[in-house]
């Protein structure tokens, strides 16, 4: 276990060190900002004035979920060049060379990657809940299990792609998991609209659900990411399918990390 922790303090640092994860952090700061004017102002539905708090709820969900999705652009840009840049560096061999197990090395720069992304997800949140603190007075407690949920996402992507590096050059690896992420997106935001009220009304219920087994073994990350959504507003959670989205990401995680390390135990150094 000291290995393991040492490579991961070690991908921390290394990772801490790239300017582009900085200038990314500081872009959404600059956007969260451009969010405070929408608490303190009003908005009329049919003549009605919106309850503040029902406004607060609605704006920072939104806030919330334009994080998280900000969030996995910079998991996979960590994930996808861990392999090549410690080729190249010759990262990869210090690690090796010393009484390090081939495992610890993977775990190690996987959780590193996360433990990053993960850092820059709650920040980013913690000054979300600043803003709505300075701009309503009160706290949105949500926000943090919420986040705490949103980061299994960031881990899942981040084992996807660190899998796919193994097998296809490290920008294949990025653009498939941009993809993995966009077809589930409309996947499951094309499932959400057909079983929502509107569309329920209008063909009186006669759609059903898509049991579809693509579905079913599709990777939910868009659907944690509404599940963590639903924790932050406190409303309730209606899914897809009869497995829970997180149980279906965590199944994921180990199946990636499994197969990385089989195939990284089988490959040359």
């Amino acid at each position: 276990m000291g290995k393991l922790l040492q490579i991961l303090l070690f991908t921390i640092r290394d990772m801490l060190r790239q300017k582009s994860v900085y200038i990314l952090l500081a872009g959404c700061i600059l956007l969260l900002l451009l969010v405070r004017g929408c608490y303190s102002a009003e908005f009329n539905v049919n003549g009605r004035v919106i309850d503040t708090a029902h406004l607060t709820a609605y704006i920072s969900v939104i806030a919330f979920q334009l994080i998280c999705y900000a969030m996995f652009p910079l998991a996979i840009l960590l994930a996808m060049k861990i392999v090549t840049r410690d080729k190249a560096d010759g990262a990869m061999v210090m690690f090796l060379c010393r009484p390090v197990a081939r495992w610890q090395y993977v775990i190690g720069r996987i959780l590193g990657a996360w433990v990053v992304s993960a850092l820059f997800l709650m920040v980013l949140q913690g000054v979300l809940m600043v803003i709505v603190w300075s701009q309503t007075g009160g706290m949105l407690t949500s926000l943090l299990p919420g986040a705490l949920i949103a980061a299994l996402n960031l881990l899942c992507i981040i084992t996807l792609v660190f899998l796919l590096s193994l097998l296809m050059p490290d920008f294949v690896a990025a653009a498939a998991g941009f993809a993995i992420i966009a077809v589930g997106f409309f996947s499951e935001a094309g499932y959400q609209l057909l079983q929502g009220k509107l569309f329920q009304a209008v063909t009186q219920g006669n759609i059903p659900a898509d049991s579809s087994l693509w579905r079913i073994l599709y990777p939910k990350l868009n659907m944690l990411q509404y599940y963590a959504g639903t924790v932050v507003a406190q409303s309730d959670f209606h899914g897809m399918g009869q497995v829970h989205p997180l149980i279906n990401v965590l199944i994921y995680i180990l199946g990636a990390m499994t197969l990385s390390l089989f195939l990284f135990r089988r490959m040359e150094v």
